[in-house]
């Protein structure tokens, strides 16, 4: 099952249409609102864990939701696209092939060169938290590394939490995250309030941010080398633990077998006595 993430902060009406698609697909069980804004106490149903700041403490927030979810998969999306349900069936389809990557509906692909702003799909090594399908141990190791990136300011704060992301799927997992072209519009877009209109060094500082992860997430990286080990230390406890959940389901069933064949045996040696 799927835990569904979006940030809230200028945007509060386009929230209800997007609520209601997430209700409709089968594969969402929780959904978390982290409202930014100060100025507005967000209110939702019931069915939905909502976080209402005192501050707007940025983007990297979305981690933070991550930590408070009860699902390994995490879908983030942005507050002005709706994401149909056989969407959220493609990308959770996708990522259970491939659970150690990111999968996303936008990708950019900046192997190299400052960040491109062009959409590509297929293998890439950034992904857009416009909608997107991760593993929830890769949310909390992107908020841990979060700290490399303080001294690049941003507005908002944490800008290029996306990218910071991406590269942390590709050091522990060794592979390129995956866009997948879901035919995604932005129809609940205000370009006013998009950060790529509203902030003029927007690229500039995506650029910033993506050369500090090719730094902190090269393959010669001590981190990258010690994150993969972990990841694959947790792969195999997980593996134990299912060897270990077969055999002791093994063994009651014997032991089950057993009991009967002692009432039967038992049963058959006083008829005959």
């Amino acid at each position: 099952m799927i835990t569904a993430i979006v940030l809230n902060w200028k945007r509060p009406e386009n929230m209800a249409r997007i609520l209601d698609a997430l209700r409709q697909a089968s594969l969402v069980s929780e959904i978390i609102v982290w409202n930014n804004n100060r100025e507005i106490h967000f209110v939702a149903g019931d069915d939905v864990c909502v976080v209402n700041s005192s501050r707007d403490l940025g983007l990297f927030t979305r981690f933070t939701a991550a930590s408070l979810a009860k699902n390994e998969g995490i879908l983030f999306q942005d507050d002005d696209v709706v994401l149909k349900t056989e969407m959220i069936e493609t990308l959770y389809r996708e990522w259970k092939r491939e659970p150690r990557i990111c999968h996303a509906a936008f990708g950019r692909s900046c192997w190299s060169g400052p960040y491109n702003r062009k959409n590509a799909w297929g293998d890439v090594d950034v992904v857009l938290t416009t909608a997107v399908l991760v593993h929830r141990s890769i949310c909390l190791q992107a908020a841990m590394n979060s700290q490399h990136l303080c001294d690049i300011q941003g507005t908002p704060e944490g800008n290029g939490e996306d990218i910071l992301l991406s590269y942390t799927a590709m050091a522990m997992s060794g592979k390129p995250n995956r866009s997948h072209d879901l035919c995604l519009s932005r129809e609940l877009q205000d370009p006013s309030i998009s950060i790529n209109q509203r902030v003029a060094n927007h690229a500039k500082h995506r650029t910033l941010v993506l050369r500090r992860c090719r730094t902190l997430f090269s393959p010669d990286s001590a981190w990258v080398a010690s994150a993969a080990l972990l990841w694959k230390k947790a792969r195999m406890l997980q593996r134990k633990e299912r060897v270990r959940s077969f055999l002791g389901r093994i063994r009651d069933s014997m032991r089950a077998v057993y009991v009967k064949f002692r009432a039967v045996f038992s049963r058959t040696r006083r008829g005959i006595v």
